[in-house]
């Protein structure tokens, strides 16, 4: 603050040496980027005052500009806050002004060439600079008033009062701190902030405190242990203790590791994490903890508590699948409804969304192979004819069974209530503790068609970026990672509370906390995922001052909120808080944002007792600061003590001279809200990233997308969890070399997404890779010979065919073979079914697709009435007889020697990859003929005998002690025709 001065500066003005000095200066330095000369008006908006010429503060940086960026912002902040020599923004155009400013900035930019991938601009109302960051002193660099700037004098005729005397125990300074006068009468009131904010004046009965309707006042560092020794509460008696609130958080470490919540390892074991998934990265095991594949209570693992998914959409799929008419004798063929394609299905959905989205809701365009978005994963999962099916009769819910509008218990969201219904309760209960900090807010994704007509489902949405129609659901999430513990659906048909009919924050607040209660220790739900009742923290939107907070309080719960400026405590009066807006760029407003803020704190007295038959209270803490507006923090049971500081933040790097650091305004209540708060809104981000759409004018599937994402959002939280966090290693005993491992290589969001899409688009239960996989019907239909050989087996991009050639290179085909840990040497049992098979096969008038490959083709098998590939491909496909002996789809993968992964189903033989030994069973039995086949088999070169003649035999004479194994050295060619003279004679 400026010291008070009895003149002012017009008063004694400059000498005219000394102005002329200045104005040189600045001229020589705006010479180098200045063409021409001003001409006299433009002069006059630049020094307005010929004997303290004055440039704007963004023409006077007298600095390095590569560590001072020079910002537009800057200027605007000054027109709005003064404009250009007082005058009309719109009135002249500063073309000399405007031009220094282009090359400045052009300048900036000459300067930071070469350092782009470091090139800040940062542009933040609160930054404040600094070149050296460990030498920076905040406290210093803090704005101050002006260094010409005086205090105005006192209006002694309008009764001011010398400010001395002013009543000021926040220590404000009088730069903003500063006179208000009546309007009518012109007469002086009082002193206030520029957000009209003034001090409760103290109690001389009170000993001095300042309190009005049980508040009590603080305008300095404050601490509830000594507010209650101070007996700052009156009816409070002397034995009662003070209380802890969130403990075992401090304000150097406010979210400390007791207070995070994780997951039961124990049930995890149970369902089949183990190490040796961990270091595989399996994304579709954690997907599939939260949207069940299996019904829970075929799953094989004991007391499976659990909401089953697939099998109920399954069940109601069929069902509505049904009622429309498809399938049985009439209409169009259609095949029921499966688990396994109810996953490719959602697999699709996600794998579009990895490649970006671009199909814009075509999906269709997956499934064309001459399309840039062809997908071969997705085309070889099912086909977009069943993929249609699928959407069609997809359910989420029983039509039959759900309540009818007018009914008692009817939920207007019931057609896509229950996939968050399963994924949140799965959340809760495979979680051995749940986070004592939570933070609630809404998620919401758009639909621009039409709800139930009345039901406010589907309804505008303002403040939304990219939304302005669609659906909204409020969301009880965990503060330190991305698990959902609480949901709450928005529409009108609540019936809610009738005094709080008209407050829908409010009333999502409450729903959400009793829907939790029962999880609380004490409560009636399983499992119990707090100890105690848990911290939640929430936007202006949900707050409320007799109807939430003191609810909030009443029943034990605690909880951090922004206010609203017309829901600050209605007991205390407005003008001793902070509660108008400031006036943009005012730079009183700048200083008063690191001034103390106003803590009231109140006691309140709760009709109940304790355990030990104590009685119990619950504690409001209000804080009110000003920030780049009015700021308001109301909170129950959630400060021990506030104070003040200024936080350090810091950009970019000191060897670019491109480092700066600012300090922002920071208090304990604004750094728990910080803290706790904005979990749902970084889940939303990632939501957006999955890019899970898919065109239909049924609105409830962008909520079943929605919900989708979701799940994958939270099973990736699950992943990270398990592969980084020491608890998890150290219940599976992992060694200190896979930790590292795991530490320092989880999958990031895309990878896990591309993994996750690969596995749900190639999921077969045959694999009996999860848990109940083993009693589908497709696996209990396998002998058991074939079902206790059949091993578990990963999806892996790896042993996955490449997207450019859909073929295995070498060294994909040699990771596989390594991975086989039985390789048999030969094929048995009988192919002849296999040699007529390819024998049949017949060229026909009429073109039909391939059974394998879906290309066009005439030809086709007479026996088994399926067609083969086009013969005219480089990469053919065979299909096999299915006889009951032979049950495989050979794929043709031709490279150099041709490779072909199979799986043949005869007796022992369950599982095979044989390669060279097939097409030496095929040359057994006489099938090398690749003109029947259109598939080259056989590549071995033939040999030149001794006679002249090329044959693909040259056997070695061996010789044996069993004369029947020995092999005879073969004659020569004269030999050979001596021979023949000597038969034929």
């Amino acid at each position: 603050m400026a010291t008070p001065s009895p003149t002012t500066a017009d008063d004694v003005p400059p000498s005219a040496e000394s102005a002329d000095t200045f104005q040189s200066a600045v001229q020589q330095e705006l010479e180098p980027t200045v063409t021409g000369e001003a001409t006299p008006i433009q002069m006059r908006q630049l020094f307005p005052n010929p004997h303290l010429p004055i440039l704007p503060h963004y023409l006077r940086h007298f600095v390095d500009r590569t560590t001072v960026p020079l910002s537009l912002n800057d200027v605007e902040e000054e027109h709005e806050d003064e404009g250009i020599d007082g005058v009309d923004d719109d009135s002249v155009e500063d073309a000399f002004e405007a031009s220094v400013l282009t090359e400045a900035v052009l300048q900036r930019d000459r300067d930071l060439v070469g350092n782009e991938d470091d090139d800040i601009q940062f542009t933040d109302a609160n930054a404040i600079c600094g070149l050296d960051p460990d030498a920076v002193d905040l406290e210093e660099k803090i704005p101050k008033p002006p260094d010409d700037w005086f205090p105005p004098a006192l209006k002694e005729d309008k009764n001011e009062r010398p400010f001395e005397t002013v009543d000021n125990p926040g220590g404000w300074d009088r730069y903003y701190f500063v006179p208000r006068f009546d309007k009518k009468t012109g007469l002086y009131q009082h002193h206030s902030t520029p957000t009209k904010c003034r001090p409760c004046p103290p109690d001389p009965e009170k000993d001095g405190l300042r309190t009005c309707n049980g508040w009590v006042f603080y305008y300095q560092d404050w601490k509830l242990a000594d507010s209650w020794k101070e007996s700052s509460f009156s009816f409070l008696p002397e034995d009662a203790p003070v209380p802890v609130y969130r403990i075992g958080s401090t304000p150097s470490d406010p979210l400390p590791s007791s207070r995070k919540g994780y997951l039961n390892y124990n049930l995890l074991r149970r369902m089949g994490l183990s190490k040796t998934r961990l270091e595989e990265h399996d994304p579709l095991f954690f997907l599939q903890l939260l949207l069940p594949i299996c019904r829970p209570d075929a799953s094989d693992i004991k007391q499976d508590p659990r909401l089953p998914y697939y099998s109920n959409v399954m069940t109601w799929s069929q069902s509505y699948a049904i009622k429309l008419g498809l399938g049985g004798s009439y209409g169009h063929k259609f095949k029921e409804v499966m688990i396994p394609e109810l996953v490719r299905f959602d697999g699709a959905l996600i794998r579009d969304g990895l490649l970006g989205g671009a199909t814009d809701g075509a999906i269709y365009r997956r499934w064309k192979p001459d399309d840039s978005a062809y997908d071969r994963y997705i085309g070889a999962s099912l086909t977009h004819t069943r993929f249609l099916q699928l959407k069609r009769v997809w359910k989420l819910n029983d039509n039959e069974q759900a309540k009818k509008r007018g009914e008692e218990g009817y939920d207007p969201t019931y057609k896509y209530d229950y996939i968050f219904k399963a994924m949140i309760h799965n959340v809760r209960v495979i979680s051995e503790r749940a986070s004592l900090d939570l933070c609630g807010d809404e998620t919401t994704w758009g639909h621009q068609g039409y709800g139930e007509k009345g039901s406010g489902v589907l309804e505008r949405i303002m403040n939304k970026p990219g939304i302005t129609k669609g659906m909204q659901t409020v969301l009880l999430c965990d503060a330190y990672r991305f698990r959902v513990y609480a949901y709450h659906h928005r529409h009108k048909m609540h019936k809610g509370w009738p005094e709080w009919s008209k407050k829908q924050g409010p009333t999502e607040v409450r729903s959400l906390m009793e829907t939790i209660s029962g999880y609380v220790d004490g409560g009636t739900a399983s499992p119990v995922l707090w100890t105690s009742k848990p911290h939640t923290t929430w936007d202006n939107h949900f707050s409320g001052d007799e109807v939430v907070m003191n609810w909030l309080g009443t029943n034990g719960y605690s909880a951090t909120m922004t206010c609203r400026r017309d829901r600050l405590p209605s007991d205390i009066p407005r003008h001793f808080l902070h509660y108008e807006k400031t006036d943009p760029g005012s730079k009183p407003a700048k200083c008063a944002r690191f001034s103390q803020p106003v803590t009231a704190v109140k006691v309140y007295e709760i009709d109940a007792t304790d355990a030990n038959d104590n009685k119990q209270y619950y504690t409001r803490v209000h804080v009110s600061m000003q920030s780049t507006s009015s700021t308001n923090f109301s909170t129950v049971n959630a400060m021990n003590e506030n104070k003040k500081w200024i936080a350090k933040k810091d950009r970019g790097r000191v060897q670019n001279k491109t480092k700066r650091v600012w300090g922002i305004e920071m208090n304990t209540a604004r750094q728990l809200y910080l803290k706790t708060y904005g979990q749902i809104d970084t889940v939303d981000s990632m939501l957006r990233r999955c890019r899970i759409y898919n065109k239909s004018f049924k609105y409830w599937h962008s909520s079943k997308n929605h919900a989708l994402a979701m799940a994958v959002v939270l099973a990736y939280d699950m992943y990270l969890e398990c592969t980084t966090e020491t608890p998890c290693h150290e219940f599976f005993q992992l060694d200190d070399t896979t930790r590292l491992k795991l530490s320092k290589g989880p999958l990031k969001f895309h990878e896990f997404k591309d993994k996750l899409s690969i596995q749900m688009l190639t999921y077969t239960p045959v694999n009996k890779f999860y848990p109940g996989d083993r009693n589908f019907r497709e696996v209990t239909e396998m002998t058991i010979a074939r079902r206790n050989a059949r091993k578990r087996r990963a999806t892996t991009t790896e042993t996955m065919p490449t997207a450019t050639t859909g073929m295995l290179n070498d060294e994909q085909f040699a990771m596989m073979m390594k991975k086989r840990k039985v390789v048999k040497s030969r094929f048995c049992g009988d192919l002849t079914k296999y040699k007529q098979h390819l024998a049949s096969k017949e060229t026909t008038n009429t073109r039909n697709n391939c059974f394998v490959c879906g290309d066009k083709t005439k030809t086709r098998c007479d026996s088994e009435q399926r067609y083969q590939g086009n013969t005219s491909r480089d990469t053919a496909a065979i299909t096999t007889s299915q006889c009951s002996q032979t049950t495989a789809l050979i794929r043709s993968i031709s490279y150099s020697a041709p490779l072909v992964e199979f799986e043949l189903c005869l007796q022992d033989c369950s599982k095979a990859t044989i390669i060279y030994e097939f097409q030496n069973c095929l040359r057994l039995f006489g099938l090398d003929n690749t003109s029947r086949t259109g598939v080259q088999l056989y590549n071995e070169q033939p040999e030149k005998g001794a006679g002249g003649m090329f044959d693909t035999r040259n056997p070695d004479a061996y010789v044996d002690e069993d004369p029947r194994k020995s092999i005879s050295e073969a004659p020569s060619f004269e030999e050979y025709l001596k021979k023949r003279q000597a038969e034929g004679n």
